[in-house]
């Protein structure tokens, strides 16, 4: 993995963790605005399931633009990195907002892409 995915993917998981919910697993996604800020999103409620409470969907509401979104998928007791490929709302709400790549969790050592 180079150094800045390793870094941003950390990120997510640390952002994943500050959920206050009771979710075995719990995800995080950030990205950077064109305006250099560093944004994020956790997952919403667990009673809600739908895409309005995912990570990611909720990350695309405070993007302007953005090249590269990452999300990340960790166990809450284990700390295990897990899957974290966005479902499909979430992609057509990221690709909104003109985002173009997905670098996503697939375990501790192995990260996915998705161009959109």
């Amino acid at each position: 993995m180079s150094n800045y995915i390793e870094q941003m993917l950390a990120i997510s998981v640390r952002i994943a963790l500050m959920g206050d919910t009771n979710r075995k697993y719990c995800l995080g996604a950030v990205a950077k605005r064109l305006d250099g800020a560093l944004v994020y999103a956790y997952n919403g409620r667990p009673l809600n399931v739908h895409a309005p409470s995912h990570a990611e969907f909720r990350l695309s509401k405070k993007l302007d633009s953005s090249n590269t979104v990452f999300v990340s998928r960790v166990n809450r007791n284990t700390g295990v990195i897990a899957l974290a490929r966005p479902c499909r709302a979430c992609q057509i709400a990221l690709k909104s907002k003109k985002v173009e790549k997905v670098i996503y969790s697939i375990s501790e050592s192995e990260y996915g892409v998705m161009y959109l």
